[in-house]
């Protein structure tokens, strides 16, 4: 590059086309160092935010694996208690000496670790879905593979009779009179009646039924107030629907009892 500007023995020699300020050209470069030295440092606190960012991200991390860790090591000991859990006193045990309480607890617990690693289907796994309500669901000659590998059948089919036997008075019937005057109702039924007439008229019946015969009245009112006209064959009914119009007006009068401290719940 030719020299900009030269001052030799107080003369002056101007450069072609060129006229350059050396205070400009200092001042230029000191701010370009200054520029430099606070791009150094504002990299460097931007670097230590991080850091300490990142430090406090690793040891939040570690707080939360050490809790999980904690959490499932819980969980495993809590099974492994469960599965290997003795009988207890108020155990149901079958005559033949099995233990349905306990197999139904290590079935639960079978059902957990399904529903957390792959999930349940409602057609397919019903229930495994229930056992989580802590509910059995027993059929006859309908029940699910999962159930009989845990229960075996033959302890199923036994578990079912007794049930039966012991809470299902198969002599219990309607008294004569109080049928005969439910049917004679119902018989005229369509969907042009009244339903209030209808439900004034079953009420007269109730007030002479007997304790029993009043819970199947009690059902026959909730549907006269729930049930629809028409049918709902091709509707999509979703769960809160077929719980309150069709489930709980027929099974609440069966299982709802607050006088006696029995209460069904959803």
């Amino acid at each position: 590059m030719k020299v900009a500007f030269h001052n030799v023995k107080g003369k002056k020699k101007r450069g072609p086309d060129l006229d350059v300020n050396l205070a400009s050209l200092f001042a230029a470069a000191k701010a370009e160092d200054t520029i430099v030295a606070e791009s150094w440092n504002t990299l460097g606190a931007s670097v230590s935010n991080i850091s300490l960012l990142l430090r406090e991200r690793s040891e939040s991390n570690t707080e939360q694996e050490n809790a999980t860790t904690e959490e499932d090591s819980n969980k495993e000991r809590l099974t492994s208690a469960i599965m290997t859990q003795q009988a207890e006193p108020d155990n149901f045990i079958l005559e033949n000496g099995f233990n349905i309480s306990l197999n139904f607890r290590q079935f639960n617990v079978e059902s957990i670790k399904k529903s957390e690693e792959s999930g349940f289907y409602v057609d397919g796994d019903l229930h495994q879905i229930l056992s989580l309500s802590h509910v059995l669901l027993l059929k006859a000659n309908e029940h699910d593979v999962s159930v009989v590998n845990r229960f075996g059948l033959k302890n199923l089919n036994t578990l079912h009779k007794t049930l039966l036997e012991k809470h299902v008075d198969k002599e219990s019937v309607m008294e004569t009179s109080t049928f005969n005057s439910i049917i004679s109702v119902l018989r005229g039924l369509n969907n042009n009646s009244e339903r209030r007439s209808v439900k004034e008229r079953i009420n007269d019946i109730a007030k002479f039924a007997s304790n029993k015969d009043y819970k199947i009245i009690d059902i026959l009112i909730n549907c006269l107030n729930k049930l629809p006209n028409q049918e709902r064959l091709e509707d999509d009914i979703r769960e809160a629907e077929l719980i309150g119009i069709f489930l709980d007006p027929i099974l609440n009068p069966i299982f709802h009892d607050p006088e006696n401290n029995r209460l069904f719940r959803w």
